[in-house]
């Protein structure tokens, strides 16, 4: 089974091993190998990503790749010495 990520469906509460309480948000997320999410399974869902093109996809899915801008210079050095003249500039 893959490893994938899991949200908590409704708030709930568990007692650990160690007898400690644990409470549980609507929305945590939990790894879904864990062993609370496999033996409560019907509180977990899958986890929805929104993404900027509108879709939607699961968290098995993989997501899009990112934009990413790539730098034209090295490190503190400028990419524009001078500004480009305006006609608004001129007096």
């Amino acid at each position: 089974m893959d490893r994938k990520i899991v949200r908590a469906n409704e708030p709930f509460s568990v007692q650990l091993a160690d007898g400690r309480p644990l409470d549980i948000s609507a929305g945590d997320l939990f790894w879904s190998d864990d062993p609370m999410v496999k033996t409560r399974g019907r509180l977990f869902g899958d986890v929805s990503i929104r993404t900027s093109t509108g879709g939607r996809e699961s968290s098995s899915a993989s997501g899009p790749g990112a934009a990413v801008e790539t730098a034209t210079a090295d490190p503190g050095v400028r990419r524009r010495m001078t500004r480009p003249k305006d006609e608004s500039d001129e007096v």
